[in-house]
């Protein structure tokens, strides 16, 4: 395994991957009826950012300097901004029970910070070592089950799950984009196909105008159910520096969440991109799709 994410916990994709999806099961729990958590690529579940990310200055310039930021300004945490205050203090909440300043929720226990008695959910990661640090780090919550297992083939036999309501975050490292590109699509076809109602997020890395034209290209053209697309980026894309922006497509988004997602998309870009080199972008995407 080439890609470690320990090298990048607490970048500016992480921010934006992470307040999204607290976003996302924010708006699913508001119905009292249960639903089913899938994360197809999982990791450890969490992480120090005083690792690799906090050397090269990624952890640098996502989440320490949002937490600076936050407390320069309260309006950043609050109001129509209230998912970053929700992710930040999930984070101060991990890092004061594990005593540990530099600890990097990921995905799956932010996901389980959320989760109610009657939701279920279940978390896939394919490298032995990784696994086993997320079976550690999801110990205390029983609604998980976590398997060493690839999740784009397992999450076929979730669906439709039995509770008929399901958010499934797809996260691949994508070290090989293009094939990993084709079998995310394939997959979210095959899903649509076995539960057409379902809230599918998924992330991709923009490290080009052409990968953003190709997931929207293709999302438009696979997908007929709606889908949110929101981006951010500290750089132009094209720019020369690696990962150029985050994105994000929403299948089915939960009601409201593009009305509610506009501020806060829009502030968390500017405290972590306060010289305005990079950008923000929400749109939802016209489907031309079949499925």
């Amino acid at each position: 395994m080439k890609y470690q994410h320990s090298h990048h916990a607490g970048n500016f994709a992480d921010v934006h991957k992470h307040v999204s999806l607290l976003a996302v099961l924010d708006a699913v729990t508001r119905k009292e009826t249960p639903f089913l958590f899938v994360d197809t690529h999982a990791g450890r579940g969490i992480y120090q950012s005083h690792e690799a990310a906090q050397r090269d200055g990624e952890a640098a310039r996502g989440l320490q300097r949002l937490i600076a930021a936050a407390a320069q300004d309260a309006q950043l945490t609050t109001g129509a901004a209230a998912p970053i205050g929700t992710y930040l203090q999930r984070v101060a909440a991990l890092r004061a029970e594990r005593r540990d300043a530099s600890a990097c929720p990921g995905s799956p226990w932010l996901a389980a910070t959320c989760l109610r008695p009657t939701d279920r959910a279940a978390a896939f990661e394919l490298e032995a070592a990784e696994h086993s640090a997320l079976r550690r780090a999801l110990e205390y919550f029983p609604q998980f089950s976590t398997d060493q297992d690839d999740g784009l083939k397992r999450l076929r036999g979730l669906l439709p799950p039995r509770e008929r309501r399901a958010v499934v975050l797809i996260d691949p490292p994508y070290e090989s984009p293009k094939d990993e590109q084709r079998r995310v699509l394939e997959t979210l076809v095959n899903a649509l196909q076995r539960f057409a109602t379902g809230v599918y997020m998924l992330w991709f890395p923009l490290k080009t105008l052409r990968d953003a034209e190709h997931w929207q290209h293709s999302l438009s053209t696979l997908v007929s159910r709606p889908v949110l697309y929101a981006q951010l980026g500290l750089y132009p894309l094209d720019a020369r520096s690696g990962l150029n922006a985050s994105g994000i497509a929403i299948i089915n988004p939960p009601f409201r969440l593009f009305e509610g997602m506009a501020p806060w998309l829009a502030r968390l870009h500017f405290a972590l991109d306060p010289d305005g080199h990079g950008a923000s972008q929400l749109c939802m995407l016209a489907a031309r799709g079949k499925n």
